[in-house]
Parts: structure tokens; C-alpha cells; sequence
């Protein structure tokens, strides 16, 4: 994190969404597994985006560098959770 210009939030949301897609991919490449298995990851990453947005947020409100495309990152990660619901089938 930066202090020169207050707290940027810019490299921990990166790594959360780097963590978050290799999760998710690690999960799509798995085969034949159970449901409460699939339930518990979808659970996993369903709370990651929660604090992915969390964060988002919280970079706006202390005016990151993030914060100026806070609505287009915001709609990112709704449509990723969208598109999760849709492939797992909720």
C-alpha cells in the first residue's frame, strides 16, 4: 500500500481478483465432484466477491485510485457472480 496520497487499495483488490479467478478456474477443471463439494466453493468465492466489494467500496470512500472506476468494477464483479450463478446452475 501507498501512503503518499492516503490509502490505495489498488494491489490488494488485484490480488483478490487474481485469487478469486484461479480459485474459480481451479473449480471448473475439477470433474466428478459431490455437490456439497460444489456448494462449499461456490460458497468460498461468493464471499471473496463479497469482500472484493467490500474493498472496491472502501477505496472510494478514502478516494483510491480505484475509486474513479468504482461503478465499472462494481458491475464487474456482480456480473462475475451473475455468470457463477449461471454455471453452477442457481
Amino acid at each position: 500500500m501507498q501512503a503518499t496520497n492516503g490509502v490505495v487499495l489498488g494491489d490488494e483488490i488485484a490480488l483478490l481478483r487474481v485469487l478469486i479467478r484461479r480459485f474459480a478456474e481451479e473449480i471448473l477443471s475439477s470433474q466428478g465432484v459431490a455437490a456439497i463439494e460444489t456448494a462449499q466453493n461456490l460458497a468460498v468465492i461468493s464471499e471473496a466477491m463479497l469482500r472484493l466489494a467490500s474493498l472496491l467500496r472502501t477505496d472510494h470512500m478514502l478516494g483510491g485510485a480505484q475509486s474513479s472506476t468504482f461503478g465499472k468494477q462494481l458491475n464487474l464483479v456482480l456480473k462475475e457472480i451473475s455468470d457463477e450463478d449461471a454455471l453452477f446452475g442457481s
